[in-house]
């Protein structure tokens, strides 16, 4: 069970991290089109991907038992640049899904 728990964690680091590079790109590309520094937040992102997403998550997280979860810890999170963001997480899902290396032995034959 949890070499699949640790194949699901590489592969959604891996996709993680082409999400980051595409918007890396996409950064690149609109900062070299409009000749300024364009940089699109997280929050950005995930507001124009999915509009109403924010609204029912904050809902969600301040009228649950865990409101002390969105004001700290999302709102500073989704104000990163989205391309951070995404592989800030996906190098920390490939780290926790990595494989283990057996321990060899101190002496050599």
């Amino acid at each position: 069970m949890f070499v699949v728990l640790r194949f699901l964690l590489r592969l959604t680091g891996c996709f993680l991290l082409a999400a980051g590079v595409v918007a890396f790109v996409s950064d690149g590309s609109r900062a070299i089109a409009q000749s300024k520094i364009v940089i699109v937040s997280a929050g950005e992102l995930l507001g124009s991907i999915a509009p109403g997403a924010m609204t029912s998550l904050k809902d969600v997280l301040l009228s649950g038992s865990a409101p002390f979860l969105w004001d700290p810890l999302l709102i500073s999170l989704l104000s990163w640049p989205a391309w951070l963001l995404f592989a800030v997480l996906g190098f920390a899902a490939l780290w926790l899904g990595k494989r283990h290396q057996r321990r060899r032995p101190a002496y050599a034959f």
